[in-house]
Parts: structure tokens; sequence; C-alpha cells
């Protein structure tokens, strides 16, 4: 897209500029700038995927006020405009990662106030919800395991079966972000300023979402993951066990990424690490 067709697609905002951004592997994303000053950001959803734009419409106005995210400025089928949150991606700037890691903590706990009644994927909704955390997570291990390294299923299989009685812990279904690592959490004079990318936002245990934002941080070590707990607060008892159990999970969702897009280098590294972890 450029300046003049975005002016014809939003002729009330007065643009006076467009950039390309970076980190749009499925829809597109544009800086914008209008007369008045304003900073925008721009994001055109895939056609076959534009219900993705209504379930990040629903989930920043859900957080709206819990936790730093932009503000929505126009929406229509397809195309959602926000305000630009301040700051950059941790991964790219000289913040302490254990600083970050520390305040991303608190803010987990913070979003994990919001709790839904049953456990799945959100849209708009959860969708196929089901009662308990054990039966959503057989439900994703299931399928990912199907799909995942085929010299590894049967002892990734064995692994999550003898331990899903830690998934059982968690009670209630809160609103986990599933993607709060350092590439979509903003920093600006060392402090969080922004948490971007909501698509991959479930209702699931809490847990869970820091499992992820602690294994897919560049800076990750004993350090980060110590400061993470720290500035989240008390955790259930068995907290070590599933987290260790979601970290497998979520790795095995990388590696199947990965694979599906055709990109090949990353996996050997992955197999190994989950073969170690498994014990194949």
């Amino acid at each position: 897209m450029d300046l003049k067709a975005a002016r014809q697609l939003l002729p009330d905002l007065d643009l006076v500029g467009l950039s390309p951004l970076d980190g749009g592997e499925v829809h597109a994303n544009y800086a914008l700038e209008t007369a008045d000053g304003r900073r925008l950001v721009l994001k055109v959803y895939r056609g076959e995927l534009s219900w993705k734009r209504d379930k990040e419409v629903f989930l920043l106005e859900l957080v709206s006020g819990c936790v730093p995210v932009p503000q929505i400025v126009y929406t229509t089928p397809g195309i959602l405009v926000m305000t630009r949150a301040p700051g950059r991606p941790a991964r790219f700037t000289d913040g302490d990662p254990v600083t970050v890691s520390r305040q991303l903590g608190a803010l987990l706990r913070e979003l994990h106030a919001i709790t839904f009644d049953s456990f799945g994927y959100i849209e708009t909704r959860v969708t196929s919800p089901v009662p308990t955390n054990l039966e959503f997570m057989r439900r994703r291990i299931d399928r990912k395991v199907r799909s995942g390294p085929p010299d590894l299923r049967d002892s990734l299989e064995r692994y999550f079966v003898q331990r899903e009685a830690a998934f059982e812990g968690c009670e209630t279904a809160a609103l986990c972000h599933n993607d709060a690592h350092d590439a979509n959490v903003l920093v600006e004079n060392g402090h969080i300023s922004g948490l971007l990318d909501w698509e991959n936002a479930v209702a699931a245990d809490p847990i869970l979402d820091l499992a992820k934002s602690w294994a897919f941080s560049d800076g990750r070590s004993d350090d980060t993951l110590a400061a993470l707990i720290q500035g989240y607060g008390p955790l259930r008892d068995d907290w070590r066990e599933a987290f260790d159990l979601y970290v497998v999970d979520h790795l095995l969702e990388l590696w199947g990424w990965f694979h599906q897009l055709g990109v090949t280098d990353p996996l050997p590294e992955l197999e190994g690490y989950l073969a170690r972890r498994v014990g194949a």
C-alpha cells in the first residue's frame, strides 16, 4: 500500500506519511502520520484471516485501562487503525532484560485478573470451550504432537501423559496474551510502554502465559525467569512443573509454525531441544 491508496482508504485522517512496519509475517502493518501530528498504525488483514480483526478489536477494548495497549482509532472489515504506542520492542533496545522481565511479570498479573467461565481459544468469545484446563491442554497437545516431528511423536505423547496432572492445578481460565515476549513488549525509558499483537490470546492457565513470555525472549536466562516470577507474585505450589510442560508445548508449536512456513533452518535445533526434554 502507498500513501495515495491509504488516503483513499482513510479519507478522514488527513494522512501526510506512510511507511511499512517490520513484523508483519501474516498481516501488513504500516506507520501513519496525520497532518495534525498523530502517529498511528494501520493493520491490513488478509481476506481469509479478516476475522482476526474482530478478535483484536474485542481484546483491545477488553484490556484497555488494564495494561498499556494501542487505542482504536478506526476499524472496518479487514482494516484496523490504532494509536502507535511509544517505545521500541524490548528485543531491540539496550534495556536490562531482568528489569523488563520483572515489570512484565507484574503486567501479566494484572492481565490475568480478567477471567472466563471456560478454557479455549478466544475470538470474540471463547470458541470450542471446555470446562477444565486439562481438557483444553489435552486437545491442544494432541493436535501438536500429531503434526510434530515424526521421530518424536511417541516420546512427546508419553512425556505429556505422564505429567498432565500438573495442568489440573489451574481451575480458572485467565486471559492469556500467549505471545508476550520481547518482540511484542514495547519499552520506553526503561519502562514497559505497550503490549502488542493479541492474535494468539487464549483463555487458559496464567502459567502458560509466563512460559511463553520467557521461552520466546532472546535474553532468557535463570535471572530473567526469577525476575518474571518475582514481578508476578505468588503462584501455586506446582507452578514449576506446569511451567516446564508449557515450555515444551510452546516450542513444539514453534516447530509446527516453522514447518508450516517451510522454514527449515531452526528445525534441527528445536528437535534436539525437544528430544532432550522428553528423553528421546
